[in-house]
């Protein structure tokens, strides 16, 4: 209700308070073409547009399908007369098992309670809010991959990828995530194997993970259901509560109504840890191990390919969780040993030219914020790059903020800002985790 007043004052205050002023107010309020064409119809120009290329978009993909298609009948003919003793055994198998009841479905309270009574709890425990104003575009780099650095690697030493670039990171969401969940046309002609429900983003603290998760809820437009060890503190606790929250945030997940959702683990290895050594005390918060079991039950069993729900896990301590917990391993068996992620993507430290952008992006971001913009032209970019090697763009970020503080925006135009005054934040440099991420990267 908030929301939807401060918009009505906003637009108040953009496009008709100074309308109703002065002795012309009555000639002041006459149409306005623009506003009509902001109104009407651009908005139908943009609802045409999208019918447009979500066709398009089905079009390619009926087509990938039917070429597919043909390449599998071509296959299995060359198989046919291999296959025989398999279809006993695979009419066994699928002999039409009904399909388990999902564990919070037994439970007391959760028969009586409606999808909208689920959403209402979610919402008084500060669980779900929709992002706005978050885009793609925030992830800032060049298009241009390059090798991790590995301390004593040698000719000898095995595959090591190249670090993905944000161009690629980009690109990557947005076919795994944005594309496929946006509309249900898309969603519901995706084959089973190309339907990502769930993806990882892992990497350095600080190098847009949790960025880029409320990106992607933000193009879609989605609703936001943040299910982190943050949020969530001591709530639901109980030998039930891990199952009823599950149940509730994956029923309102589901529901065609509030599609799409973005449910979001940050800190996901701490769902995930193995089994521990007797004798040996936890690394990490163990205490969100309680909701492992039912997080793969209700990901594995109640997800299905039409449901436009995408499942956004992040960590900065991958090895920390137990990697056949973390990765899916395919349809077939129980679902709480079938993994739970099929998609990762690494987001690597930027590299010396995407750092160079990083610091003129966010210097000239905080500049307008005070309405001045005297002496930052005449910084070099490249240097601070050079210094701050091992720095995440949030470590930036966060030396940028406490430099340009408002005292000294307000004398910017007496003392220009020099790269002197950043180098103080830089002396300290921050420890390499490409060895740590490169282990995981090839489990």
């Amino acid at each position: 209700i908030l929301d939807s007043l401060q918009n009505i004052v906003d637009s108040y205050e953009e496009k008709w308070r100074c309308r109703n002023v002065g002795p012309d107010r009555i000639k002041s309020q006459y149409h306005d073409s623009e506003m009509a064409k902001d109104l009407i119809i651009r908005e139908e120009v943009r609802n045409e547009l999208t019918k447009e290329v979500e066709e398009k978009l089905l079009r390619s993909v009926l087509k990938l399908k039917e070429m597919q298609k043909t390449s599998d009948t071509k296959s299995k003919s060359k198989k046919a007369g291999k296959g025989k003793a398999k279809k006993g055994k695979a009419k066994k198998l699928g002999g039409g098992k009904k399909e388990k009841s999902l564990p919070g479905a037994k439970l007391s309270g959760m028969k009586e309670m409606g999808v909208e009574d689920m959403l209402h709890t979610l919402i008084q425990h500060g669980l779900v809010h929709i992002p706005k104003g978050h885009k793609l575009i925030d992830l800032v780099g060049t298009c241009h991959s390059v090798k991790p650095i590995i301390s004593n690697m040698n000719s000898k030493e095995r595959w090591i990828p190249d670090d993905p670039s944000a161009f690629q990171l980009k690109k990557s969401l947005m076919d795994y995530c944005i594309l496929s969940t946006g509309t249900e046309t898309i969603k519901s002609n995706i084959d089973e194997h190309e339907n990502v429900r769930s993806i990882m983003l892992y990497g350095p603290a600080g190098c847009g993970k949790t960025l880029m998760a409320l990106a992607v809820a933000s193009e879609l437009g989605a609703l936001f259901i943040n299910f982190s060890s943050s949020t969530i503190g001591n709530a639901f606790s109980g030998k039930e509560g891990a199952t009823k929250l599950c149940h509730m945030v994956f029923t309102v997940a589901k529901e065609k109504a509030y599609a799409p959702v973005v449910v979001y683990l940050d800190d996901c290895h701490e769902y995930f840890i193995g089994k521990q050594k007797r004798g040996t005390s936890p690394s990490v918060n163990s205490e969100m191990k309680r909701f492992q079991k039912d997080l793969l039950i209700y990901k594995n069993q109640s997800l299905k390919k039409d449901d436009r729900v995408l499942v956004i896990g992040c960590t900065s301590m991958p090895e920390r969780g137990d990697i056949k917990l973390l990765k899916w391993k395919g349809i077939g068996g129980k679902p709480e040993k079938q993994g739970f992620f099929e998609k990762k993507l690494y987001f690597p430290n930027a590299h010396h030219a995407d750092k160079a952008m990083i610091w003129k992006d966010s210097v000239e971001k905080k500049i307008p914020r005070f309405g001045s913009s005297g002496g930052v032209l005449r910084l070099d970019y490249q240097s601070l790059a050079y210094m701050s090697d091992g720095f995440s763009a949030g470590a930036i970020n966060s030396i940028v903020d406490m430099v340009l503080t408002k005292k000294r925006m307000d004398s910017l135009d007496e003392e220009p800002l020099s790269e002197q005054e950043f180098v103080w934040f830089l002396e300290k440099k921050p420890l390499h985790d490409d060895e740590r991420m490169l282990s995981f990267t090839r489990s």
